[in-house]
C-alpha cells in the first residue's frame, strides 16, 4: 500500500506545481507589460504584449492596439517634457491577483492593480482599478487579447 501512496502523490504535487507555475507564467506578463509599457513607456514592446486585435475596456472606453499606441505615446511625451525641464515622473505598479484560470492556449486573470506616480521622488498620484484580462498562447508565448479595467473609486470620490 505504501508503495502506491507515494507515485500518487508524487503525480498530484507534480501536477500542482505545473498548474502554479503557469499561473505564474501569465501573472507576470500581466505585470512585466505594465512595467515595459506603462511605466518605462516603452512603445516597442506593445507588440510583444498584445495581439493585433487586442480591445482595452477602460472606464467606458473602448480602445483597440492603435489607440492604446497613441495613449503611450501621449503620456511619454509628458515624461519627456518633464525630463526636459529637469524633473523625473516615475510609475510604479502593484498587483494583488484575485483569480487566475488556465486552459490550454487562453488564460483570464482578474487582479486589483495599483499604479503611484513620483515627481522628482515624491508620490503625487495614487490610482486603483479593478481589472481583468484575456491572454492567448501563440508560438510559445502569451499575449493579452482583451483588457477591462474599472477605476476603483475612493470614498470621497463616491459622494
Amino acid at each position: 500500500m505504501k508503495k502506491l501512496l507515494i507515485p500518487f502523490f508524487a503525480m498530484i504535487f507534480s501536477f500542482a506545481t505545473a498548474q502554479t507555475t503557469e499561473e505564474k507564467e501569465v501573472q507576470s506578463v500581466i505585470e512585466n507589460m505594465f512595467e515595459d509599457v506603462f511605466s518605462k513607456l516603452d512603445e516597442s514592446l506593445i507588440s510583444k504584449y498584445f495581439t493585433d486585435d487586442f480591445l482595452l475596456f477602460e472606464d467606458g472606453e473602448l480602445m483597440n492596439l492603435e489607440d492604446t499606441r497613441n495613449m503611450v505615446t501621449e503620456i511619454k511625451k509628458q515624461f519627456d517634457d518633464e525630463a526636459a525641464k529637469g524633473h523625473k515622473l516615475e510609475r510604479k505598479n502593484k498587483f494583488e491577483f484575485i483569480k487566475t484560470l488556465t486552459d490550454g492556449d487562453s488564460a483570464q486573470l482578474y487582479y486589483k492593480n495599483s499604479a503611484e506616480i513620483f515627481y522628482d521622488g515624491m508620490s503625487i498620484m495614487k490610482f486603483d482599478w479593478l481589472e481583468s484580462a484575456s491572454l492567448t498562447k501563440s508560438d510559445r508565448s502569451w499575449r493579452i487579447s482583451f483588457l477591462h479595467s474599472t477605476k476603483i473609486k475612493n470614498k470621497e470620490e463616491s459622494k
